[in-house]
């Protein structure tokens, strides 16, 4: 099963400045008798892999080199035991301007963040898109 989600922060932040956003990670209950099936949280132990990958949306360029980085209670990611909480928390540097735009001027970047879990053989992936203003006064 892959799911991909995508969402967008309804507030732009300035360059250079830290952000954290997070979701619960959850599966069909598929021992359940009960149809639909519900949802139940993925806990720490089920996940395989947890991964980053931040890019500029204009350009493709990937930003301060999060190219499928590692977040499994590692890096900028925290992941609860069993509560299917995630947590991510860029810095700083992850959020630079791009482009030549003037001051003021929007950016978008996005935040691939993809689980596998179930042994590897299925993929949770969100997309969370966000505006980064270029500020006048920051190198």
């Amino acid at each position: 099963m892959i799911s991909r989600i995508g969402y967008q922060i309804d507030r732009a932040i300035a360059e250079q400045t830290p952000l954290a956003f997070g979701f619960i990670l959850k599966k069909p209950d598929l021992a359940s008798a009960t149809w639909p099936p519900p949802l139940v949280p993925v806990t720490l132990a089920e996940i395989a892999t947890a991964t980053l990958t931040l890019y500029d949306v204009a350009s493709d360029a990937i930003l301060n080199s999060l190219d499928d980085a590692d977040i499994k209670n590692a890096g900028r990611g925290t992941i609860g035991a069993t509560d299917g909480r995630v947590v991510i928390a860029l810095h700083d540097a992850d959020n630079p301007i791009q482009g030549a735009g003037a001051v003021g001027a929007l950016e978008t970047h996005t935040a691939l963040v993809e689980i596998a879990y179930n042994g590897g053989l299925d993929t949770y992936r969100v997309e969370v898109s966000f505006a980064v203003k270029n500020l006048e006064k920051v190198p």
